[in-house]
């Protein structure tokens, strides 16, 4: 086989894809280098949904740093999880300058777009709290809600969405 010309086959595909999807999903707010390596694989719903959360709450949302945030290959049944769903379905990311104060009104703005069917918040998620999104296969009138809380010793829990400011 060989590996050069295979390659710089998966390289010009990868690029295609990349200009394809800038082409296909108009976005007023994010652009195509904030999703990284991802951009290619990013779920259109999820795309939109970010750019009308972002519309709608009036300040900038980012993508969170971390690894993971995005894609996650072989992630079991996470949203987030390229090899299972095909595509990244998820995101998370921080508001900055947010507060915890900031969060029932940054779920009820994410509920409100209609397209996601995960919200997660994040209270202690550094520099400033943060959402998962996700277009999960359910309803985004009745999403899946939930807070993802530290317990103290470094590890995270989960609860009710409403514990997230509590």
């Amino acid at each position: 086989m060989n590996w050069p010309t295979v390659l710089g086959g998966l390289a010009a595909l990868y690029g295609a894809a990349w200009v394809w999807k800038g082409q296909t999903v108009r976005l007023r707010y994010f652009k195509p280098h904030e999703f990284g390596q991802w951009w290619p694989l990013m779920d259109e719903d999820l795309l939109r949904g970010l750019d009308e959360f972002r519309r709608r709450i009036g300040r900038p949302v980012q993508i969170s740093p971390a690894i993971g945030a995005l894609g996650r290959p072989g992630a079991g049944d996470s949203m987030h999880n390229v090899t299972k769903w095909g595509q990244v379905r998820a995101a998370d990311v921080l508001i900055p300058g947010a507060t915890v104060a900031d969060l029932p009104g940054l779920v009820a703005e994410a509920r409100a777009v209609g397209v996601f069917g995960g919200v997660g918040a994040y209270p202690d998620w550094e520099p400033w709290p943060g959402l998962h999104l996700d277009t999960r296969d359910r309803d985004p009138n009745q999403p899946a809600t939930w807070a993802g809380l530290d317990d103290g010793d470094g590890d995270q829990y989960y609860t009710a969405i409403e514990e997230a400011w509590a």
